[in-house]
């Protein structure tokens, strides 16, 4: 599905994210069948990573509510996103706590990335606002919101650990 900037991905999630609904209509039907096959997938509950390449123009503040309109890509590994996050000094990385992320594994180019989706729609609350951290990296701690409420995710944070170096 990632083929440059002419990629089904490109396209579609850049009609997605536009602020004209009317751009999405077109993509209804595909994204139907979309979601369905998405739902087949394994489900998975866990910290993810996304990285984005250049300025994210939005403050992220505590207790605020996101929606991701877009098909998201994220990874369970945060070595496979430092290469999304590009060498510009201004990246942005989401430090997302799943619960209905679809495990790609068996069916991705790249098997090595852990790639894991959001699908389009997915909401997400604002954890702490964003650090904004040396060099001009913005990170942003974000939990999804279950549709299920009765569904809880368990502490993604127990796994992360930051460490400084020596």
């Amino acid at each position: 599905m990632e083929w440059g900037n002419n990629s089904l991905y490109k396209i579609m999630n850049q009609d997605l994210r536009s602020e004209d609904d009317s751009a999405t209509i077109p993509w209804f039907n595909y994204l139907k069948l979309f979601e369905t096959a998405l739902k087949k997938l394994p489900t998975v509950k866990k910290c993810l990573w996304r990285g984005v390449d250049g300025t994210v123009n939005k403050n992220f503040v505590k207790g605020t509510e996101i929606i991701w309109r877009s098909v998201s890509s994220c990874s369970t590994s945060l070595n496979v996103i430092k290469d999304f996050l590009g060498k510009e000094s201004n990246a942005t990385l989401f430090m997302v706590e799943a619960v209905n992320g679809r495990n790609l594994h068996g069916y991705t180019r790249y098997p090595g990335e852990n790639e894991v989706l959001l699908g389009p729609g997915t909401r997400l609350r604002v954890e702490s606002d964003d650090l904004k951290h040396i060099g001009g990296l913005k990170v942003v701690h974000l939990v999804e919101i279950a549709e299920n409420n009765d569904e809880i995710l368990g502490t993604a944070m127990e796994s992360v650990s930051v460490t400084s170096k020596p």
